[in-house]
């Protein structure tokens, strides 16, 4: 990506023209309206003119937000712009979107891999997975064992409910199979991991495919915060929380055995109205009963379909927990329930009704919010 506001002169685009702790602060994003009006009523002010599609979500409006801004230092130039106020706007857009630019420009040069495997999503984009971890391979056979349409039901399932703007939270997102899927809708998708050696691969995956709203985090949800201990210098797609389970792991910081992995309630996280999610699909092991736990806020307003991954009684034995607690947070009047399928969802009244599927080794339960 191009740096369309750097001057080789010096000049309006030179960071140095500008005082440096403007590049600190940010935009006011509650005047997007405001902005419009006044860039309606007099185009030739150049604040108004950026700050009316402020911020940009996506690179295409980045690059049209520079030339919002070559546009304005023309202003500022010609004499047009006089008010102090909008000129101090102007320098914070030139910090602001130079940052942006150089940050893509920075991690596409850090991540770039031609070693890759393709598949293609519903919609017909094709998404490129890195080769760059025993992980990855590791995942790649999973795959190629099913025909390649591993979890079909469940890519089919978010790509017809998830779209721009909407809010995906991915517990256990592993390399990121299900989360890269769910990006292609151009939903933002936050890519939680309790494996510290696969957040590399999942910022590779994010950065060869131009995900930008796909966001890793290191943690693990749980039914409180804190930090929980993790084997350290190991990735396998059915890793648990360790440290939540009763397990010989020994607490012990000074230990080079073991790591910690901050952990976090969904609540916590994810309980605001910007950031609702529409769906919370969980990949955990066996510790589903407490991450919903820590959920119990955004059930109660029932506005995100859940989609939980419904392991055996021995991985939730390990959590000291039974099947029947998985749903045991959702009323049965509010809510409806389902096993995921090829066909769709159809219901159930309970775990002790899920039909293993030959095509899923872990099937998926699926609660959705009655209609009012």
């Amino acid at each position: 990506m191009a740096d369309s506001t750097t001057g080789k002169d010096g000049g309006a685009g030179d960071k140095k023209a500008w005082p440096l702790d403007w590049a600190l602060h940010m935009f006011d994003t509650q005047n997007a309206a405001e902005f419009r009006r006044q860039a309606v009523e007099d185009p030739h002010q150049g604040a108004p003119l950026i700050g009316a599609t402020w911020p940009p979500r996506t690179r295409v409006q980045l690059l049209a937000s520079s030339k919002r801004i070559r546009h304005a230092l023309v202003l500022r130039a010609s004499g047009l712009v006089e008010d102090p106020g909008q000129i101090q706007y102007l320098i914070r857009a030139v910090d602001r979107v130079r940052q942006l630019i150089e940050f893509f420009q920075r991690r596409e040069k850090r991540w770039h891999t031609k070693d890759v495997w393709s598949v293609t999503a519903p919609n017909g984009q094709v998404i490129r997975f890195p080769m760059t971890d025993p992980a990855a391979d590791m995942f790649k056979k999973i795959v190629e064992e099913y025909g390649g349409h591993y979890e079909r039901a469940l890519i089919t399932f978010l790509n017809d409910r998830l779209g721009p703007g909407d809010v995906f939270v991915d517990i256990g997102a592993h390399t990121g199979y299900i989360s890269a899927f769910a990006a292609t809708t151009g939903c933002t998708v936050f890519a939680l991991e309790i494996q510290r050696n696969l957040m590399p691969l999942l910022e590779q995956l994010a950065t060869i495919n131009a995900f930008d709203h796909l966001r890793p985090l290191y943690l693990g949800a749980s039914s409180k915060s804190g930090l929980s201990l993790m084997r350290r210098g190991w990735t396998t797609p059915a890793a648990q929380l360790e440290g939540a389970t009763h397990t010989d792991l020994l607490g012990d910081p000074d230990s080079i055995l073991n790591d910690y992995v901050p952990t976090i309630t969904l609540d916590a996280a994810f309980n605001d109205d910007d950031l609702m999610p529409k769906i919370i699909k969980t990949d955990a092991e066996g510790h589903e009963a407490d991450i919903l736990e820590g959920a119990r806020s955004i059930i109660e307003k029932r506005r995100t379909i859940f989609v939980i991954e419904y392991h055996s009684s021995e991985h939730m034995a390990s959590f000291k927990r039974r099947g029947e607690e998985v749903t045991a947070q959702f009323d049965r009047a509010l809510w409806d329930l389902g096993q995921l399928t090829d066909e769709g969802v159809k219901p159930i009244s309970g775990p002790q009704d899920i039909i293993p599927d030959a095509r899923d080794s872990h099937p998926k339960i699926v609660l959705t919010p009655k209609m009012d």
